[in-house]
């Protein structure tokens, strides 16, 4: 290190600041020094950064910093009340931030005249450099702030602009495995009904999975999926009659039309939810949205710790595989 402050003609303190990417540096001093290193061959040791990464995990924390949760539903609090699933991002997230040593804070960005810069200012003048974006309530979403001042990632899918690194769940794999248990169970002829703003939120995943899936059974027993929005019961008992499915997997209120019409779950009738809320007793695809919001705070954090900001030039993607969870609600054939 000495060689490389004597030929950039600065401090050791100077050069470390600068290897570490610490933006009280300026950047051309920043880059000038960090080229300096390349031509010398300097390369950090890896034993001793993770030996300073541990020691600054330990430390005690005095005063802790925050990390801002961003939210962009029409009302403060629509995210809550819209599913079960932003309530589980939000509890993971926080839980990973508390064993980092950072807090995790609200911010509503739909604020009545809430604009990106005001925002930006807000956060600047909080002193916080950390953002993780909750999914926003439609696909293919944008969200205007001064990017190049934070570090920050995102929850699954739906924010289409800027291009954010990003924590979501396998939908595609998930519903791959779920296709294949049932398969295992003995169902033949299994229907999907979902929401078309619902499959647009996750890349069209379920519907992608459920053709692939189609050609590798007979003809016979492929049955189109339903998807609209606002589905209302006789449109899904029309399409249930004409196609008979043995399994539906689909929101639970098909469950209860299905009990409605007489037919039991699951002797006369399967039932799978692709998305199952892990309290419940019937069987789907657990996401284990805690996971992926602990894995957004670990995408922010490690930017945090490597003085890295602004919209990546190559983002990452941390997607967390889903489990099949049993339930009372299929059966062996």
């Amino acid at each position: 290190m000495q060689d490389i402050a004597t030929k950039a003609g600065v401090g050791k303190t100077t050069v470390s600041l600068a290897l570490r990417n610490d933006p009280r540096l300026r950047t051309e001093t920043r880059e000038r020094i960090q080229a300096i290193a390349r031509e010398l061959g300097y390369r950090p040791h890896p034993l001793y950064s993770t030996l300073l990464s541990q020691v600054r995990a330990r430390k005690p924390v005095s005063q802790r910093e925050n990390l801002a949760f961003l939210t962009a539903f029409p009302t403060r609090d629509g995210w809550r009340k819209s599913s079960f699933v932003y309530n589980e991002y939000r509890e993971g997230a926080a839980e990973r931030a508390r064993q980092l040593g950072y807090a995790l804070e609200d911010f509503w960005t739909k604020e009545p005249g809430m604009t990106g810069r005001r925002l930006t200012q807000i956060l600047e003048t909080r002193n916080i450099r950390g953002l993780l974006i909750a999914p926003l309530p439609s696909a293919r979403g944008h969200l205007s702030l001064e990017w190049s001042k934070f570090a920050a990632a995102t929850l699954g899918p739906s924010l289409y602009k800027p291009d954010l690194s990003r924590a979501t769940a396998d939908h595609f794999g998930g519903f791959t495995m779920a296709l294949r248990k049932l398969a295992k169970l003995g169902y033949r002829r299994i229907g999907l009904m979902t929401q078309r703003s619902g499959e647009a939120r996750v890349n069209y995943a379920y519907t992608a999975a459920l053709y692939h899936y189609q050609h590798t059974i007979p003809a016979a027993n492929r049955i189109p999926p339903l998807i609209r929005d606002g589905l209302t019961e006789p449109q899904y008992r029309q399409w249930f009659n004409r196609h008979r499915p043995d399994v539906v997997m689909g929101g639970p209120g098909l469950m209860n039309w299905a009990m409605a019409w007489g037919l039991r779950v699951p002797h006369d009738l399967g039932y799978a939810d692709p998305q199952r809320p892990p309290w419940t007793p019937w069987a789907g695809i657990d996401y284990h949205y805690r996971v992926i919001g602990a894995a957004g705070v670990d995408l922010v954090v490690g930017q945090l710790q490597r003085n890295e900001s602004g919209v990546p030039a190559h983002p990452k993607v941390v997607t967390i595989r889903g489990t099949w969870a049993e339930g009372n609600t299929v059966r062996k054939q």
